[in-house]
């Protein structure tokens, strides 16, 4: 028997963006790639439109700006994107501004 995967997030029924999840390191940390994987049973609740933030100079900075995530995936799929500023930070934010078309995620 396998355990099922893991994961760190899951939108709230009836979503309302922008949803965020926010990280907060002990060390700073320099992204230089964002590495995310989607949702493998249902794949129209995948981040489509989002962004990577780090607090720099003590305000949040746009450093990946993802206009179409997982569009054509079929699920389960890791995608990566390069980020735009390598300036280090001890905090980042990902900002979910909508989902592949799944109008409201069942539970």
């Amino acid at each position: 028997m396998s355990a099922a995967p893991k994961r760190i997030w899951h939108s709230k029924q009836a979503p309302t963006y922008p949803e965020w999840l926010h990280f907060k390191f002990e060390r700073p940390l320099t992204v230089r790639r964002l590495y995310l994987q989607n949702q493998d049973i249902h794949p129209e609740r995948s981040p489509a439109l989002f962004a990577l933030d780090a607090m720099l100079n003590n305000e949040w900075q746009t450093i990946l700006a993802v206009p179409g995530g997982f569009r054509w995936s079929t699920g389960g799929e890791w995608l990566d994107w390069p980020t735009q500023h390598l300036a280090a930070s001890q905090e980042f934010r990902l900002r979910i501004h909508a989902n592949c078309g799944d109008p409201c995620p069942a539970l």
